[in-house]
């Protein structure tokens, strides 16, 4: 099929730079420089163990669908571990000094769901 015969909707779907940078930087936990990684108190408040599976599930969730990734960036997921809180994770993008809005900068904070 042509690029040109492709819906709205399909074409939103193809990856672009701002997927591709957060996929590499998420699943890189934040080792590529190119950004932060936040815990809130909730998720830090985790006992160790749990918030290794919390930061391994992050990194390699790939649930991403029209509901929870409408615009294809792969920039939020939600994580469910068996008898743990629900989990959401967020990439939001900022300047290079991390005080406005931005594309040079990725921060992924995870949260509770609850303290969202």
């Amino acid at each position: 099929m042509a690029a040109e015969d492709k819906t709205d909707k399909e074409q939103e779907r193809q990856p672009g730079a701002r997927q591709l940078l957060n996929d590499i930087f998420r699943k890189s936990l934040g080792m590529t420089g190119a950004g932060r990684i936040v815990l809130t108190s909730g998720v830090d408040g985790l006992p160790d163990e749990i918030r290794t599976k919390v930061l391994l599930a992050v990194r390699d969730y790939d649930n991403f669908d029209d509901g929870n990734d409408p615009y294809g960036e792969h920039d939020f997921g939600v994580i469910e571990l068996a008898d743990q809180p629900k989990i959401y994770w967020k990439i939001d993008y900022y300047d290079a000094n991390f005080e406005y809005g931005g594309d040079v900068n990725r921060l992924l904070t995870i949260l509770l769901a609850d303290e969202y």
